[in-house]
């Protein structure tokens, strides 16, 4: 199975806005009337699965994670610190600490965003040097006084 082959498949949550409901419907083919009726009164946690994935529609309830953790990410890191290889858990916390939303940008690192910017590298690329998102990078520059469309 390619993620291709999934295209056109649809998690439908709860939907109150007549137009978004009529977008819906226009949308997903399998949709029916019962259905699209159904949307507004999903509860947490109930989504309706429709398109190339199902046969027919389907109301599903996605149970609520069993993580009591504020970030998956964090419980790995402090796992990663108890294990074996000590190195490896130092490493993967620099990958990730910047990574983080709201991690506060050092001044090594817009000394970098600049400089990269400045000679013309594309945004992706200076995300990538910098474990940034590509809206962290344009943020960030705009903070710095930038002048971004």
């Amino acid at each position: 199975m390619t993620v291709l082959s999934q295209a056109n498949s649809y998690l439908i949550l709860r939907i109150v806005n007549p137009n978004d409901q009529k977008y819906i419907r226009d949308v997903v083919e399998t949709m029916g009337e019962e259905e699209a009726r159904s949307l507004p009164n999903l509860n947490t946690g109930e989504a309706l699965l429709s398109g190339l994935f199902t046969r027919i529609p389907v109301m599903v309830h996605v149970e609520k994670s069993v993580s009591e953790g504020s970030h998956e990410e964090e419980d790995f890191l402090a796992y990663a610190d108890k294990g074996k290889r000590p190195e490896l858990a130092a490493e993967a916390k620099s990958a990730y600490a910047p990574a983080r939303r709201g991690a506060r940008w050092t001044e090594e690192e817009d000394a970098r965003v600049r400089t990269m910017y400045d000679s013309r590298e594309n945004f992706d690329a200076i995300a990538l040097a910098l474990s940034r998102t590509r809206m962290g990078v344009i943020e960030r520059l705009r903070g710095l006084g930038y002048e971004i469309d």
